[in-house]
C-alpha cells in the first residue's frame, strides 16, 4: 500500500512541476500576457453579447448604395448607408435655402443603387396679387405653386402667370414676376342651395353661360341677367311649378403624371399641388319618386396636380438585399 501511494506522489510531483515550468516558459513568452488578456476579454464580451441577445446575435450588415445628387449645375456621385435623403445631405453638409426643391421629397428612404436626388435652387421672384406684392424665393415649377408657396391662397378659377422682370432696379434682380389676377366670389343660389362660385364673368348672364347654367321652364334668375358682377353679389336661381332636390356632389381631382428620367425608378414627387371640385346636381322629383337631373351647376372647379415619377427602363437599378 505504501508503495503504491510513493508511486502516485511521485507521479504527481513530475506533472506538477511539469506544469509550473511550462506556466514559467509561457510567462517568460514576450506575447504571452497580452495575448492570455485579449483572450480573456474576448470570451467575456462574446458572453455578454450573447445574454444581452438572448442567446441569439443579431449581425447588422452595412449596406452601401451608389447615389448621384443633381446640385448647384454639377453631378456629385457618392456611396452611403444614410436611411434618407435628408439624412444624406446633412452628411455632406449641402444646405437648403428658403424655398428650394429637392425631389424626391428629403423623407424618402434610400433603398437601392443608381439612387437620383435632384436639389432645385430658388431664385427670387415677385409675387402680385392686385396692389398686394410679395418678394421671394421659389424653385416651384409652375406659377400656380410659386404663388401658394409664397403663401396665396390661389383658387381653381384664379388666374395666374409669369412674366419676366423688367424693372430690374426696381425689383431688385427679380428673376420673374407671378401676377394673380383673382376671380370675383358671388353667393349664388341655386334652387334653395346658397353656395360660393368664383368667376371673371362680369355680368349675371356671362356667369349663367360659364358655370353651364341653363334655364328651363319654370326657372327665373335675379337679379336680371345683365347686372354687372360684383364682389358678393346675391344670385337667385329660382324654379316654380315642381318638387325638386339639390345636392352636393364631390369631383375628384385630376392627377397629371409626367415621365421624368431624372427620378429614381419607383419614386415620385409632387411638382403642383391640386385640389378637387365641388359640383350641385339638382333633380326634379316625379310621380313615384323618380328622379330626373335638371340642372348640373360646377360651384368650384377642380384643378390639376402635377406628379412627376421614374421613367420605365429595362434597366432596373440593383436593389441590394
Amino acid at each position: 500500500m505504501r508503495k503504491k501511494f510513493r508511486l502516485y506522489h511521485r507521479r504527481f510531483m513530475r506533472a506538477h512541476t511539469a506544469r509550473i515550468a511550462a506556466l514559467k516558459r509561457l510567462h517568460a513568452h514576450p506575447v504571452a500576457v497580452p495575448v492570455a488578456t485579449f483572450v480573456g476579454l474576448a470570451i467575456i464580451a462574446s458572453t455578454a453579447f450573447l445574454i444581452l441577445n438572448g442567446g441569439h446575435p443579431k449581425f447588422k450588415p452595412i449596406i452601401s448604395y451608389i447615389v448621384f445628387i443633381n446640385h448647384d449645375h454639377e453631378e456629385q456621385t457618392v456611396p452611403t448607408n444614410e436611411p434618407t435623403i435628408g439624412a444624406l445631405l446633412n452628411k455632406l453638409d449641402i444646405k437648403l435655402n428658403q424655398g428650394d426643391v429637392v425631389e424626391p421629397d428629403v423623407d424618402t428612404p434610400i433603398t437601392e443603387d443608381n439612387f437620383h436626388i435632384n436639389i432645385y435652387r430658388a431664385v427670387p421672384v415677385e409675387v402680385i396679387e392686385g396692389t398686394q406684392k410679395i418678394f421671394t424665393f421659389s424653385a416651384a415649377a409652375t406659377p400656380r405653386a410659386i404663388a401658394e408657396q409664397a403663401g396665396l391662397t390661389v383658387y381653381a378659377e384664379d388666374d395666374v402667370s409669369a412674366a419676366p422682370a423688367t424693372d430690374f432696379a426696381g425689383t431688385l434682380s427679380v428673376a420673374k414676376q407671378i401676377i394673380v389676377d383673382p376671380a370675383t366670389p358671388v353667393n349664388l343660389n341655386v334652387y334653395g342651395t346658397p353656395t360660393v362660385v368664383r368667376t371673371h364673368a362680369t355680368t349675371v348672364a356671362q356667369l349663367l353661360t360659364e358655370k353651364g347654367i341653363k334655364l328651363a321652364s319654370g326657372d327665373s334668375i335675379q337679379p336680371a341677367p345683365a347686372t354687372p358682377i360684383t364682389s358678393g353679389v346675391q344670385i337667385f336661381l329660382l324654379h316654380q311649378g315642381m318638387s325638386i332636390q339639390t345636392i352636393s356632389q364631390t369631383i375628384p381631382e385630376p392627377i397629371q403624371t409626367i415621365e421624368d428620367k431624372t427620378l429614381t425608378f419607383g419614386t415620385s414627387a409632387i411638382r403642383q399641388q391640386g385640389s378637387a371640385g365641388l359640383e350641385l346636381i339638382t333633380y326634379e322629383i316625379g310621380v313615384g319618386g323618380a328622379k330626373t337631373v335638371i340642372q348640373t351647376v360646377v360651384v368650384n372647379r377642380p384643378y390639376q396636380k402635377l406628379s412627376p415619377r421614374a421613367k420605365p427602363s429595362k434597366f432596373r437599378p440593383t436593389k441590394k438585399p
